[in-house]
Parts: C-alpha cells; structure tokens; sequence
C-alpha cells in the first residue's frame, strides 16, 4: 500500500507543470486597466491619450495541447491504478465464464499507460501558438 501512495504522490509531482499553467485564454480577460482608464477619462471630459504602444502577442495554449495533457493526464491515472492491481500476485489472470483464461500483466500494462501518459502531458503542455 506504501508503494501505491509513492506512485500517486510522484504522478501528482510531475503533473504540477500542467496544473500551474494559465489555463483562462488572454482573449476572455477584462481589458487592461490603462485602457479602462483613459476610457473613463474621456467620458468624463479629460483629455487622455490611450498609449501609443502596441500590445504584445502572448502564446497561449492550444486546443490539441489541452486535450493531449487532459488525455495524457488521464492515462497516467489510468497507469497508476493498473500498476497499484498489478503489484498483487493474484491479479495477474482474467478468466471470463466460458473458462477462458488470458494472462495480463497488469504491472508493465500499467507502465506502458503511465509512459505514454507522460510522453503526451509533457508534449500537450508545450503545444503553444501565437494569435
């Protein structure tokens, strides 16, 4: 049981990249505060010249990033939970009623989920574009 919480606690470290990242887009954010000034300035009488610079294009997230992370996300949970069943002898076969029996490893299944997991939450958390 002590092995399972190490596995989680080590997923949840390394999906802290994607968790700190500005998920909100730039395009839904209230404008800045200079500009709402200068716009109250000008109702109210005052001459105020908005500023002259252009605004910066920022990168932000795409939609292929997000859905690669949350997928990728998904699978090392996935990973995780199949690792922590397969770290016990007894789930090592699946037998269905017909009485066949298919042997599964659920531990390097669980590996190759976590592997895949975090090759595609590492490449959907650096997909960025410019608009």
């Amino acid at each position: 049981m002590t092995r399972f919480w190490g596995l989680l606690v080590t997923v949840l470290l390394i999906s802290l990249p994607a968790v700190a990242q500005n998920l909100v887009s730039p395009k839904l954010l209230p404008p800045p505060a200079e500009l709402r000034v200068a716009a109250a300035n000008a109702s109210l009488g005052q001459s105020s010249s908005p500023s002259s610079t252009q605004p910066v294009h920022q990168r932000h997230w795409t939609k292929g990033g997000k859905i690669m992370t949350f997928i990728g996300a998904g699978l090392l949970g996935g990973g995780t939970g199949a690792l922590a069943y397969g770290l016990s002898d007894e789930n090592s076969y699946t037998c269905s009623s017909g009485g066949t029996c298919v042997a599964v490893d659920w531990k390097w299944t669980g590996v190759a989920w976590m592997a895949t997991g975090a090759t595609l939450t590492v490449i959907g958390v650096t997909r960025r574009s410019e608009y």
